[in-house]
């Protein structure tokens, strides 16, 4: 036992009366994570306060293989967070980056791609810190450093279960209950902000005009994907630093990145909002590596000095959207339609147009009214989902798209729609 915990105890006894056998006979569960560590049990012990807590902490930290270096080592995110070790200042703890007042409320928890957080640590509870013996003070603060950095390390080396980094999908956080009318929500999210996942997708996305940033943040909030943090204070200081050995960001692809995330915070309501591009802490001497199964999607920072084609073409198949002879979406086409409207909406594209073509089977006019009426279902469902400037046409049985004219149910190469996308930035 470290002498720091064997103090703590020894005081606790003497304070309250704790029984030794008893605080180490017990291993306390958390949620999403296996034991705690010895001083997050000696905590919980104390945490029997029932006032309102002045403090509703949540540390998010991005466990995405493209936040870990070539062996699979996370950032040192305590480090970086809080600084190195507490000391007790009045009723609080104080770190060398942060203080803590309380009673607080703290929440660890990391994500990846699937855009959920798995929670280390559910409900972390620090009893309010009084005028109590300084050997007590002491030994609270040293326990509290001790379980946070336990915690924030167990967050930070769960392996990734689904590819990529859904970022704004794990803010939509709660507020913790029985928090004081003036208590402080503070959101704390610990990644290199390269998200693959959702609206806010860089996947194939050139960091290159800020202009892009509005586009993204409108197309964002017409998908009701940004989540209502009023309230919270959100801070997001170590944007564009990927792991070591993993490809990096130039300071203007930073420089983009920090716009970005700093307007989508400002429209999650969020405030203050502290976004910035600062490195984060190596990884302690001797970290663990994490063995990663899953590979990120590869965002690739464009040179600034070459666009890329602004026009990109997404075909789709009649069958795959449409019953014979009919413009009413199959679900499953809906469904097809809204996930890629989702992904597009990351690209912020400038124009969107959606193309209905038929065979030469039927007369001209039925076939010019069928794939008319095929786009504008088409354009809806992308409207819906939240892209803006889509315009649709009919263009029957003209511009075919098969090699050669041919017959029957060869012929599915001319049923089509597609979607002509104009990217800039």
């Amino acid at each position: 036992m470290k002498a720091r915990h064997l103090l703590a105890v020894m005081t606790m006894t003497a304070v309250t009366g704790c029984s030794v056998g008893g605080l180490l006979g017990q291993t306390a569960q958390v949620p999403g994570g296996g034991t705690a560590g010895q001083a997050c049990r000696w905590l919980g012990e104390q945490a029997a306060d029932a006032a309102q807590t002045r403090l509703d902490l949540v540390l998010l930290v991005d466990r995405s293989a493209s936040a870990r270096d070539g062996q699979g080592r996370a950032w040192d995110w305590y480090r970086a967070v809080f600084g190195g070790e507490g000391t007790a200042v009045g009723d609080a703890v104080t770190f060398p980056n942060t203080r803590l007042p309380t009673p607080a409320r703290i929440r660890i928890g990391a994500f990846d791609g699937e855009g959920s957080v798995e929670w280390v640590v559910g409900d972390l509870l620090l009893p309010h810190l009084t005028a109590t013996a300084d050997g007590y003070r002491s030994s609270y603060a040293l326990n509290v450093g001790d379980c946070l950095r336990d915690a924030v390390g167990r967050a930070a080396t769960s392996p990734p279960r689904e590819p990529g980094s859904a970022v704004l999908g794990a803010l939509d956080v709660d507020r913790a209950p029985a928090t004081a009318p003036d208590a402080e929500h503070r959101l704390v999210v610990a990644t290199d902000g390269l998200s693959t996942q959702g609206c806010a997708s860089l996947e194939r996305t050139a960091m290159r005009d800020l202009t892009i940033v509005g586009r993204i943040v409108r197309a964002c909030q017409g998908q009701r994907a940004v989540p209502d943090l009023r309230g919270w204070r959100v801070e997001m200081p170590w944007l564009g630093h990927p792991g070591a050995g993993r490809p990096q960001p130039r300071q203007s692809h930073r420089k983009w990145l920090t716009s970005l995330w700093s307007g989508l915070c400002a429209a999650t309501g969020a405030h203050p909002c502290r976004i910035a591009d600062g490195r984060p802490t190596d990884p302690a001497q001797g970290a663990p590596g994490v063995s990663v199964s899953v590979a990120d999607p590869v965002i690739a920072f464009s040179s600034t000095e070459r666009a890329p084609d602004p026009f990109v073409k997404k075909v789709l198949p009649e069958d795959l959207l449409f019953p014979t002879g009919s413009a009413v979406l199959h679900a499953s086409g809906r469904e097809l339609l809204t996930r890629f409207a989702d992904e597009l909406a990351g690209q912020a594209p400038e124009s969107v147009r959606v193309a209905g073509y038929a065979d030469d089977r039927g007369g001209t006019t039925y076939n010019e009214d069928l794939s008319r009426r095929r786009a504008r279902a088409v354009g809806d469902v992308l409207r819906q989902a939240g892209l803006r400037g889509v315009r649709t046409e009919g263009r029957g049985e003209i511009a075919g798209n098969c090699p050669s004219p041919s017959a029957g149910d060869t012929k599915a190469c001319n049923r089509r729609v597609e979607i002509v996308y104009r990217v800039r930035g």
